[in-house]
């Protein structure tokens, strides 16, 4: 019989929000367990507050605003998942959410406790952004697709 602390794991949603040809992304603090360093999107732990329906639009909308100060409430669209061994040595099922903000807004991104920095970045420049893990360009890239259609 398997340990109920193996049978156990994170679930993690980040999320992919975009403006006027721009991507929000955040670079995580070097003090962090996983991923230390790198540029990434925005996401973090579903938490036992968000329990019942909406729960990962829940956690994408409070991630959102406590990594980025970003206020967006939705809609979200499921883009895609996966699953993974934290750094750390936890097991991790990846949510990954698309929203997107009106061109007008002019929200500025101001980093949370736990992040270097947040930024809007061209969608052409992600190319040129070297810290951004292979996963997290994939991850964009099939929000794009799906958002094309």
């Amino acid at each position: 019989m398997v340990a109920l602390q193996e049978q156990l794991f994170v679930v993690n949603v980040q999320i992919l929000l975009l403006r006027a040809g721009e991507i929000l992304l955040i670079e995580r603090s070097r003090e962090e367990s996983h991923a230390a360093g790198v540029v990434d999107l925005p996401g973090g732990k579903l938490e036992l507050t968000e329990l019942g329906g909406g729960a990962l639009e829940a956690c994408a909308a409070r991630e959102l605003r406590e990594e980025t100060g970003v206020e967006h409430g939705g809609p979200f669209t499921y883009v895609t998942s996966a699953m993974f061994v934290a750094d750390d040595g936890v097991a991790v099922t990846n949510i990954v959410m698309m929203a997107e903000l009106p061109a007008a807004d002019s929200q500025a991104p101001d980093a949370g406790a736990d992040e270097m920095r947040a930024f809007w970045l061209p969608l052409d420049g992600l190319g040129a952004e070297t810290s951004l893990p292979p996963w997290t360009r994939d991850y964009i890239a099939q929000g794009l697709d799906r958002r094309a259609g």
